[in-house]
């Protein structure tokens, strides 16, 4: 887990999950602000299955998780 800013300088936390299923396939991101708690998570798919999400997660650069943030969806 890690936390991240985004442009507007809103602190989020970004995490690894299972894709809706929750088969080891599909995998997201899963993103939560932490700066206001009232914003709904947001996920955003990641080719590879879970564990290609992981390493995202650890070694993407922070630009590469903002691009992935701004491309996300709203958690349903």
């Amino acid at each position: 887990m890690r936390t991240i800013l985004d442009g507007e300088l809103v602190e989020w936390e970004v995490w690894a999950g299972p894709g809706r299923s929750g088969r080891p396939s599909e995998g997201v991101l899963v993103f939560r602000c932490l700066s206001d708690p009232e914003r709904r998570p947001r996920t955003t798919a990641v080719d590879g299955g879970r564990a290609a999400a992981e390493k995202t997660a650890h070694v993407a650069s922070s630009g590469e998780l903002q691009a992935l943030l701004a491309d996300s969806l709203p958690l349903r």
